[in-house]
């Protein structure tokens, strides 16, 4: 029992420590980010690379097409050769920056929700998409470590990310039809 307070006294400084450190990082990335973005078109601010999913279907399309007929494509689980990998992945990583981009523009249209009644509801379906996104980021990841894709898990992966860039245009839109261009410019700006 002993040593288990001297480790956990020694433990738990360290672990805070780290903590500091790693909000710290934190805190120059988003400073640094804004700063590259602060005269990025509005356009820009917005999830967007999820559009690209047909390129990415079409050349894994040419690729498997080369090794053999499949019979069906959408059930399929792909092995793919290491060019086909790092273009997964690349983009892949393109749909992480686009969540992470529309996650932080959804949190601050829901912090400047206009009616208290509305906020829960609002935090609920980003919870929901952030937890959808999560679980088939990981699943992607995983196979991508073997060099296998499904075409199922990449389409739900990219209808996530549409969802939530739908749903931030919509929030935004609705912002601006009520006459308030200048908070969504705000949002836009400091997100």
């Amino acid at each position: 029992m002993k040593i288990f307070l001297q480790f956990g006294f020694l433990i738990l400084p360290l672990a805070l420590i780290a903590c500091l450190l790693y909000l710290a990082y934190r805190e120059r990335r988003d400073r640094r980010r804004m700063t590259l973005e602060k005269n990025l078109p509005r356009d820009h601010r917005l999830p967007r690379h999820y559009r690209s999913f047909g390129e990415i279907e079409n050349r894994l399309w040419v690729a498997m097409d080369a090794s053999g007929p499949i019979t069906d494509w959408e059930c399929a689980k792909l092995r793919l050769p290491p060019s086909e990998v790092r273009l997964v992945r690349e983009y892949v990583r393109r749909l992480w920056e686009d969540f992470d981009r529309g996650n932080r523009v959804y949190s601050a249209v829901v912090c400047r929700a206009p009616e208290m009644s509305i906020l829960a509801p609002l935090e609920w379906q980003r919870l929901r998409i952030r937890a959808a996104f999560a679980l088939w980021y990981f699943v992607i990841i995983v196979r991508l470590r073997m060099r296998s894709v499904s075409m199922i898990e990449l389409r739900r992966l990219t209808d996530i990310i549409a969802t939530l860039a739908y749903q931030v245009r919509t929030m935004l839109a609705t912002f601006e039809r009520s006459g308030n261009a200048d908070l969504v410019d705000s949002i836009l700006k400091g997100v």
